[in-house]
């Protein structure tokens, strides 16, 4: 690693590596984008897969399956996945081993010969969600710190872009119904045919574009103050006896349980409860998340500097409506109400989840020293991840339950709310050294 002031002085080094930052972080932007297409898809089809294509009785069981599995990498490899790239900084090689896994996960997902081989193909596919760390750990060290949030930010827009195309590209397919030497490929299980090209082209772009940016140059480094006496157990006790860094990761779990509950009991209460068709299910995904997005560029373009402790108070105020609407809800009510409640729901609740993401992650890069960046945030992403396992598996069995979610809903975002708003001052830096 280049590690002293002379790289910046060189013009044509420090203008060579901007290029390669350039290039990388446009890769990691598709790549994260590819993350959120997938989840959507797989969300918006599974119930489909399993019902049609899945010779079993515990189609119930499956479902929840194919969408908890998922979770499950991130939750166990993260953090050791992030601890070895902070200490070698071979981002490259950690992107393409993975891809290589997601790339046989997309292969498996496709074939319903057993109804264990997509349950096996999402868990491989999963592996793609302990990425996330690595490249955010990645932009913060490369950019300064002051362009680092709206980095971050336009990063998970390009998540949301991902979530808003998946929907569209499973309704285009929505009519395939065709054979290859026996093998059936349908609306069901043509997600996993996209999602094995797409984690193709993910491997030979991150061949081509990707640096190990941080591993030639780590600007966060050179321009922070280091406290060269603080050792790594005392790191790890801050994590978790600090109360803000506590709430923030509290926070992703939570916010992810609530995200993955509702968008893993849309499609069974859409199509089962509401006898609606499976467009509904993908216009409930696609909208609000074309809208949000479209939003949020506008605000990133023209709204100047981001207060992203007021992002996160907005996320609970969304948070208690989502609440409210699933009260007010009623299964029995016209069809054009009921659309037009769920897209409402649906616009909140992508705005919730986005505008969470990016208060959380924003909020713990800006004060993590770089030699624990990653490693701090697998610890978000751990705590989202298992929020989101939660989520998903209470929403593959709740179906029936609408107003037990909306209590719930309720009475969390108002406890979290409350505590933020007398937080507030300190979580956009919380008091901690690491």
């Amino acid at each position: 690693m280049i590690s002293d002031n002379k790289f910046l002085l060189n013009e044509t080094v420090n203008n060579n590596w901007k290029r390669k930052r350039r290039n990388t972080y446009i890769i990691y932007n598709l790549l994260y984008f590819n993350t959120g297409f997938k989840l959507t898809l797989t969300v918006a089809t599974s119930w489909m897969y399993v019902t049609t294509l899945l010779h079993t009785d515990q189609k119930q069981l499956y479902y929840a399956l194919i969408n908890l599995v998922a979770f499950t990498p991130s939750i166990l490899c993260t953090s050791f996945i992030a601890k070895h790239f902070d200490k070698t900084r071979n981002i490259k090689f950690c992107l393409l081993v993975i891809y290589i896994i997601a790339t046989l996960g997309g292969v498996m997902y496709t074939l319903p010969l057993a109804p264990i081989l997509p349950v096996i193909g999402s868990f491989l596919s999963g592996f793609l969600l302990t990425l996330r760390p690595l490249m955010v750990a990645e932009i913060a060290r490369s950019y300064p710190q002051n362009e680092a949030g709206v980095k971050l930010s336009f990063f998970t827009c390009s998540h949301g872009i991902g979530m808003a195309m998946g929907p569209v590209i499973a309704i285009l397919f929505k009519n395939i119904n065709f054979s290859i030497m026996g093998l059936p490929f349908t609306y069901g299980n043509i997600p996993g045919v996209l999602k094995t090209i797409q984690c193709l082209i993910s491997v030979i772009l991150i061949i081509i574009f990707v640096e190990d940016l941080s591993k030639e140059f780590d600007l966060k480094a050179e321009t922070q103050i280091v406290d060269k006496d603080k050792k790594e157990e005392h790191f790890i006790f801050e994590i978790f006896y600090n109360f803000d860094i506590t709430y923030l990761i509290a926070t992703a779990f939570i916010a992810s349980c609530f995200d993955d509950l509702l968008f893993v009991w849309f499609p069974v209460f859409i199509v089962e409860t509401l006898n609606y068709s499976y467009d509904i299910v993908g216009l409930c995904y696609t909208i609000p998340c074309s809208l949000y997005i479209i939003m949020m560029f506008i605000l990133l373009k023209f709204g100047g500097k981001i207060d992203f402790d007021k992002v996160g108070i907005a996320c609970w105020v969304l948070a208690f409506s989502m609440g409210i609407i699933l009260f007010v809800m009623n299964p029995q009510e016209v069809y054009k109400l009921e659309v037009a409640l769920l897209l409402l729901l649906t616009c909140f609740l992508q705005m919730y989840a986005f505008g969470m993401l990016i208060f959380v992650t924003v909020s713990l890069t800006s004060f993590a020293q770089s030699k624990n960046q990653s490693f701090l945030d697998s610890f978000r992403c751990q705590s989202r991840q298992l929020g989101g396992l939660v989520g998903a598996l209470i929403g593959s069995y709740s179906a029936s339950h609408k107003n037990c979610i909306a209590y719930v809903l309720c009475s969390v975002s108002v406890i979290m709310l409350t505590t933020m708003i007398f937080r507030k001052k300190y979580l956009g830096r919380p008091n901690i050294h690491t």
